[in-house]
């Protein structure tokens, strides 16, 4: 065993992590922005206009890449349920992910530019898929997992959520406000691209490390629940999975969000350096959403969790986001007009993203109720398939969008049907999605379920103890 004195160590006692816990645990989001946001922001803007190859290729690539990534997410999920280690179920993979999330980073932006077009596209392909499919997902769904397992007290789940988003909206003011200075600072060149994201790569593995060293799994499956589901076919599992009504509610929500969110993110850099302008003030833009997005999270968000619920509360954000899009469309070259649409965006996604991802692990509790199955990693597994889908999804239709309108990063002033595509791309075909999430928001009930769910999962539990003990009692009569 490598780190002895890092096994699990839950103190039963604690049934709600420290404040110290909570922080180390929000620490590896920060982590795993430092690899999706530049997915989301900046890899396609690489791809086009650095790497030189078609976007409508490479959009092509990364949907069938996402599909693979989804089968992979539903194996990540079997696989932590199947875990047996010291370290326990979800540790165990952080510990494993550290190295590999190195090596994939930096892979991701060091694509040999004087090689032709099909040896580029074969490497982004193996890179992205690599990074993606294989170590974000060893590292991201069972991280997702081990909050489920923190703790089973709904509302502190919610403020582990906001400590997870506040972590990741600074992992994303950090990406979007050194990417392109640290690119300046080597040099400018394709090269300078990939030493900016190996060094982002190495302060990710100390940050994942920090959160394998003092996060510890204090409710995860009973014995009795743990063989159970280990003895499953992958067929009952799944199964079992989509009969959680809120689990498919949610992770449908999640699917549009992440849609939405993709679309605008991969179109905001060529909106700003087309409309704008200037391609630098998309790190301005983006500073302004994550300052907002934690300003709303450390003042408003455990208030209107608390006293309003959270499905509730992402509808709410979901209409005022609708709203911010809508600024940008009417005043596109406004400067000022954008910066409002920015803090709006901001607030509305401190809301939308510490609510999903505080409402994830309490449809590990309705299955368990429904199904009497307790599944972690595959309830995870399965919403992390949803968002990597839906950024799959979303990257392909901004890349369509702007090649059917004739978009070319080989020429500096774009035609006028291509910049009708890039406005419509970063505002009004991302209000689509955000609106068909907000209607399925009107149908979500389980916060008014849970408190009772969990007393339900309380006596169950008790009452299996109180019979495994008078089975133990009559065999030793």
């Amino acid at each position: 065993m490598l780190f002895p004195s890092l096994v699990n160590k839950p103190d039963s006692t604690k049934t709600v992590p420290t404040v110290g816990e909570k922080m180390a645990y929000g620490v590896s989001d920060f982590a795993s922005q430092l690899m999706y946001c530049p997915i989301g922001v900046f890899l396609m803007y690489y791809y086009t206009n650095v790497v030189h190859v078609n976007i409508a290729t490479v959009a092509t690539l990364i949907l069938c890449s996402r599909l693979l990534d989804g089968v992979s997410d539903i194996v990540m999920g079997l696989l932590i349920d199947k875990t047996k280690s010291p370290y326990g179920k979800s540790r165990a993979w952080l510990l494993r992910s550290i190295i590999p999330f190195f090596i994939a980073l930096t892979a991701l932006f060091a694509v040999p530019v004087s090689a032709s077009e099909t040896v580029k596209l074969i490497y982004i392909f193996i890179s992205y898929n690599f990074a993606v499919t294989v170590v974000f997902t060893a590292m991201n769904v069972p991280y997702g997992a081990l909050s489920t397992t923190m703790t089973n007290d709904s509302y502190q789940r919610s403020i582990i959520a906001i400590f997870r988003m506040i972590c990741a909206a600074a992992g994303i003011v950090f990406v979007n406000a050194v990417t392109l200075p640290m690119v300046s600072f080597f040099g400018d060149t394709p090269m300078a691209w990939t030493y900016t994201f190996a060094c982002m790569a190495i302060l990710g593995c100390v940050l994942i490390f920090v959160t394998f060293a003092f996060c510890y799994e204090r409710f995860p499956a009973t014995s009795e629940q743990a063989a159970e589901v280990a003895n499953m076919s992958i067929k009952d599992q799944i199964k079992s999975l989509v009969h959680n009504r809120y689990w498919l509610m949610l992770s449908s929500i999640i699917l549009f969000v992440y849609m939405g969110d993709t679309i605008y993110n991969t179109a905001n850099i060529y909106f700003c350096q087309y409309y704008l302008d200037d391609r630098n003030v998309v790190g301005n833009f983006n500073v302004a959403i994550n300052v907002c997005k934690i300003v709303a999270m450390v003042t408003a968000v455990p208030f209107c969790v608390k006293h309003f619920g959270k499905a509730k509360s992402l509808a709410a954000a979901t209409l005022i986001i609708l709203g911010s899009f809508l600024i940008r469309y009417i005043f596109p070259q406004s400067i000022p007009a954008n910066y409002v649409s920015a803090i709006m965006v901001g607030l509305s996604y401190g809301f939308i993203y510490a609510c999903l991802f505080a409402m994830i692990p309490d449809t590990v509790e309705y299955g368990e109720y429904s199904e009497g199955k307790r599944q972690e990693g595959l309830v995870f597994s399965g919403s992390s398939f949803a968002m990597k889908f839906a950024a799959g999804i979303g990257t392909v239709v901004a890349g369509f969008v702007m090649d059917a309108t004739g978009f070319d990063s080989s020429i500096s002033t774009q035609s006028e049907g291509a910049l009708e595509g890039i406005l419509l791309t970063s505002t009004i075909i991302p209000v689509l999605f955000f609106a068909v999430a907000f209607v399925i928001c009107m149908f979500y009930r389980l916060d008014k379920m849970y408190p009772e769910i969990i007393k339900t999962l309380t006596r169950r539990r008790q009452d299996a103890l109180n019979a495994k003990a008078q089975t133990q009692a009559q065999t030793q009569n």
